[in-house]
C-alpha cells in the first residue's frame, strides 16, 4: 500500500513539472559552487536535494508532507525559488523561497490548485524577480513577481496555455512553451511581454527550453513518435539539432546548462525510472550522476563560469 500511495503521489509530480517545469540559472559567485539542485521521491515524497555536479554528497532541503519541486537557484547562489502543492484533488499551489541550506522558507505568492498544475520558475539575472506559470487566471500564464513577492503581473494574457519560463544571460527576453498556434511550441517575447515571436513550428511538443549561458543557443526537449529528444538550436531558432535521445518522457524532465556552457544536465527513463544525466553540448559522453532506484528529475545547476 505504501509503495502504491507514493507511486500516485510521483505520478502528480511528474504530470505537472513535464508541462510546466523550468530549468535552473547559472551564476558567478556564490557559496555553493559546483552544486546541482534535483527533485527526487528515493525518501517517499518529492523533495529538493541537492548534490555536487558528480552527484556526490546528495543532501535533503525540504521535509514536507507537501509536493516539492520546480527548483531554481537565484543568481547568487544563496537562495531556491521552488513550487509545492498539496497532495489532494484540489490542492493549492505555491511559490516559496527558501536559503541554499533550507533553513529558512517564505511563501511567495499563491499560484493555482488541482492535480494538473505544476509550476515553473525562473530567476532575472540582477536576482530582483521570478518568472513563474500561473494557472490563478484559469489557464497556465506566465507572470513575474518581484522577490518579496510584490507586484506580481500577468505576462502573457493569452487564453492558450503558456508555460516553462527563462529569462535570457542579459535580462532582455523570457523564452517559453505555448499551444497557442494549436500546438506546444517555443516561443520568446521581451522581460516585459511583448513581441512575442514564434522560435519552433512542428507537429511535435516541445518543453523545458533552456538558455545557454552565455545567451546564443536554447536546449530543450522534443516529443515524437513516442520518444524524447534533447535538442539544440540557435536563440533564434536556427542551427536545430538533435543531441540525443532521452527516452520515453513526452514532456521530459526538465534540464539546464553547466555554468561554463560545456555541458546539460537532462532527465532520462532509459534506467527504467527517471534519472539526471548529464551530457557535453556535442552529445557526447552521456552519465548519470544520480544512480538511485527513485525517480530523479528537474536539475537546476549552480557554479562559477
Amino acid at each position: 500500500m505504501k509503495q502504491h500511495v507514493i507511486s500516485v503521489r510521483w505520478l502528480a509530480v511528474a504530470t505537472a513539472l513535464g508541462a510546466l517545469v523550468v530549468a535552473g540559472h547559472s551564476a558567478r559567485a556564490g557559496n555553493a559552487a559546483g552544486k546541482i539542485l534535483f527533485v527526487s521521491d528515493r525518501d517517499g515524497n518529492a523533495e529538493i536535494y541537492m548534490a555536487d555536479e558528480d552527484g556526490a554528497n546528495v543532501k535533503r532541503l525540504t521535509n514536507n508532507t507537501t509536493l516539492d519541486f520546480s527548483p531554481a537557484w537565484s543568481p547568487d547562489g544563496q537562495r531556491i525559488a521552488y513550487v509545492s502543492r498539496g497532495t489532494e484533488q484540489n490542492a493549492f499551489v505555491f511559490l516559496r523561497l527558501m536559503s541554499v541550506d533550507g533553513t529558512t522558507d517564505v511563501l511567495l505568492a499563491e499560484i493555482g490548485m488541482g492535480r494538473r498544475f505544476g509550476g515553473s520558475v525562473g530567476w532575472s539575472p540582477d536576482g530582483k524577480k521570478l518568472v513563474y506559470t500561473s494557472s490563478k487566471d484559469g489557464n497556465p500564464e506566465i507572470y513575474s513577481i518581484n522577490v518579496d513577492g510584490t507586484d506580481a503581473k500577468n505576462l502573457t494574457q493569452n487564453p492558450a496555455r503558456d508555460a516553462s519560463p527563462s529569462f535570457s544571460p542579459d535580462g532582455q527576453r523570457i523564452v517559453f512553451t505555448s499551444d497557442r498556434d494549436g500546438n506546444r511550441d517555443i516561443y520568446v517575447m521581451d522581460a516585459a511581454g511583448g513581441n512575442v515571436s514564434r522560435l519552433t513550428s512542428t507537429s511535435d511538443a516541445e518543453s523545458a527550453p533552456a538558455w545557454s549561458p552565455d545567451g546564443k543557443e536554447i536546449a530543450y526537449y522534443l516529443f515524437r513518435n513516442g520518444r524524447s529528444e534533447l535538442r539544440l538550436m540557435g536563440a533564434d531558432g536556427s542551427n536545430d539539432r538533435l543531441l540525443l535521445d532521452a527516452g520515453t518522457l513526452r514532456f521530459g524532465g526538465g534540464l539546464c546548462w553547466s555554468p561554463d556552457g560545456t555541458r546539460i544536465a537532462y532527465v532520462t527513463d532509459k534506467d527504467g525510472n527517471r534519472e539526471v544525466y548529464v551530457v557535453r553540448t556535442d552529445g557526447s559522453d552521456p552519465r548519470s550522476i544520480s544512480q538511485h532506484p527513485g525517480n530523479d528529475l528537474a536539475p537546476a545547476w549552480w557554479g562559477p563560469k
